[in-house]
């Protein structure tokens, strides 16, 4: 898992992207939800991308991101659980365990996506499951 010192790019929007991509994914998943979302933003960076923002705005990376998906237009000042998504991504940085165990995919538990058919999560909180085997 990435770590403060070595998340490329890490500024001011780079914060703001990761902790709406937190927000739109997994505010209902309490904050260890939150935290297995933010997992999986800094395990991609490197394979998906340089940068939180290449990994999150990856074409169909994150499904809150997709075209055509309601996107909810909230910001850090009007809004508690943004805050909370952007303290979970700071924490997450600074954070020596990935909950995850290396996750880089996860998907709601009522749906199955072909890439996680055959394949055994590795966590599961809630309404995710969460794989680190997926290629």
């Amino acid at each position: 898992m990435a770590g403060p010192n070595i998340v490329p790019g890490l500024n001011a929007e780079s914060l703001e992207i990761m902790a709406r991509t937190i927000y739109a994914e997994s505010r209902g998943e309490g904050e260890i939800g939150m935290k297995a979302v933010a997992h999986v933003i800094l395990n991609r960076i490197g394979e998906w991308g340089d940068t939180i923002g290449e990994v999150v705005l990856r074409p169909k990376a994150f499904s809150s991101w997709n075209e055509g998906e309601p996107y909810p237009q909230v910001t850090l000042e009007n809004n508690p659980k943004m805050r909370e998504a952007a303290r979970i991504a700071l924490e997450t940085m600074e954070a020596n365990i990935d909950i995850t165990d290396g996750s880089t995919h996860y998907h709601n538990k009522d749906i199955t996506p072909t890439w996680a058919m055959g394949k055994v999560p590795v966590f599961l909180y809630r309404s995710h499951w969460f794989y680190n085997d997926i290629n």
